[in-house]
């Protein structure tokens, strides 16, 4: 089965193999909420993850004074590419810290000597707290679960168009009411919500309860972000 082969690929679905992982978000700065989905029950931990980067140069971190004197670590790497050490912090603030030090660096660096190619490729930077927390746990999200064992909700938001508006001035982009909302699931289940006995603002946060309640693994639709 396709669900057992996935764990024998570890380059493409990741060296942990922890199952049923539904949702992942950053909860503070030192830690992740991690959201598991098993026998129709979700449960959540809190797991501490630590922040990296990847840079050429160790002269780069030279002169950083992390905040509250927090210990960070400058790792060698092996090999002979190109990125040559990776930076791992104890708080995303601290890694925030370091990239806007090495950031000022490299400008004060490319002001200084203008007729030098710009060194804006030093750091090796992988974006947000989600990605760099599975990048280094080796966790993946979905992993042992096939497409039907997802709660997954749909929704479609409507809005009254008002032809007699001004169009043509971007102030008016965006400010046509939400008038209905429809909801499904891959359960079964539909609801449509409307704004003929409430205000715009009562039913959208009516939305808010009805998707907190459902408590969905995945919103499915279109325009909606």
């Amino acid at each position: 089965m396709l669900i057992e082969s996935t764990g024998e690929n570890t380059l493409l679905y990741g060296k942990d193999q922890e199952e049923y992982i539904v949702g992942i978000h950053q909860q503070s700065d030192c830690t992740v909420r991690v959201y598991t989905r098993k026998d129709n029950k979700v449960l959540s931990r809190d797991e501490p993850f630590y922040p990296f980067f990847f840079l050429s140069e160790e002269e780069l971190l030279k002169d950083f004074v992390p905040e509250r004197s927090e210990k960070y670590w400058l790792i060698p790497l092996s090999g002979r590419n190109y990125y040559k050490y990776l930076a791992i912090f104890r708080s995303w603030s601290n890694y925030r810290n370091a990239a806007d030090h090495i950031q000022k660096k490299i400008t004060d660096q490319n002001t200084e000597n203008p007729g030098i190619p710009a060194k804006n490729h030093l750091v090796y930077n992988r974006g947000d707290a989600i990605t760099q927390y599975l990048m280094q746990t080796g966790k993946t999200l979905f992993k042992g679960m096939v497409f039907e064992d997802l709660h997954r909700m749909q929704l479609d938001i409507e809005t009254y168009f008002r032809p007699e508006k001004d169009i043509k001035s971007k102030v008016e982009i965006g400010k046509d009411p939400v008038i209905i909302i429809s909801l499904s699931d891959n359960r079964g289940w539909e609801q449509i919500l409307d704004a003929r006995e409430c205000t715009e603002k009562e039913l959208l946060e009516q939305l808010v309860k009805v998707v907190q309640t459902k408590n969905p693994d995945v919103i499915e639709g279109h325009n909606i972000f």
